[in-house]
């Protein structure tokens, strides 16, 4: 007889190696808790693009500071 197609996707390898990553670090649980997260209705892609471009503005201080360490 031919198993039904519910337990075959749950003995396939992908969903093996996705069980064996999340129960050693739960990252896809972790992302899951972020589509989850309502965000307001008046935050658009300027604001987006405005934190990048801080945290990009950042990322080059630090960097500019090792650099001046060397």
């Amino acid at each position: 007889m031919m198993k039904s197609d519910s337990s075959m996707d749950k003995n396939s390898p992908i969903d093996r190696v996705i069980e064996w990553i999340e129960y050693r670090l739960p990252i896809f649980s972790f992302l899951k808790h972020f589509s989850e997260y309502r965000t307001p209705k008046n935050l658009n892609y300027l604001w987006n693009l405005g934190s990048i471009a801080g945290i990009i503005l950042i990322i080059q201080i630090l960097t500019g500071l090792f650099l001046a360490m060397q």
